[in-house]
């Protein structure tokens, strides 16, 4: 998992999450392997709050799902020191096709990169 600061010219490459792995998929039947998950439903809002089973980087995952939707409009993650990382999805759309090259990452010659593995 990489998770890049274009404006601190930083990137975390993080190795051995199974959760995130999980997580990435939105899928509640995978999620759930990791997870306590809540729901929550107000009018065209459906929120789930998905709290880690076992250790864990984080202390929740808090995602938005509009108009009954199957893919999130956000994500919230919050950590073990409640900061907070928020990712918000537009112009969503479900199984385009697209190159498998869009999901290689390569930062910049720049960008300092901090590697780091979970177990």
């Amino acid at each position: 998992l990489w998770i890049y600061y274009p404006e601190l010219k930083e990137a975390d490459r993080l190795d051995g999450i199974p959760q995130y792995s999980s997580m990435m998929h939105f899928d509640i039947s995978r999620l759930s392997r990791d997870y306590e998950i809540i729901g929550f439903k107000k009018n065209n809002l459906l929120r789930l709050s998905c709290i880690p089973k076992g250790k864990n980087l984080l202390r929740r995952i808090e995602m938005d799902f509009l108009n009954e939707s199957s893919f999130p409009s956000s994500v919230r993650l919050t950590d073990l020191n409640e900061a907070v990382t928020s990712i918000i999805f537009k112009d969503i759309r479900i199984n385009p096709d697209i190159s498998d090259d869009m999901f290689r990452f390569t930062p910049d010659k720049r960008t300092t990169v901090r590697e780091q593995t979970i177990k």
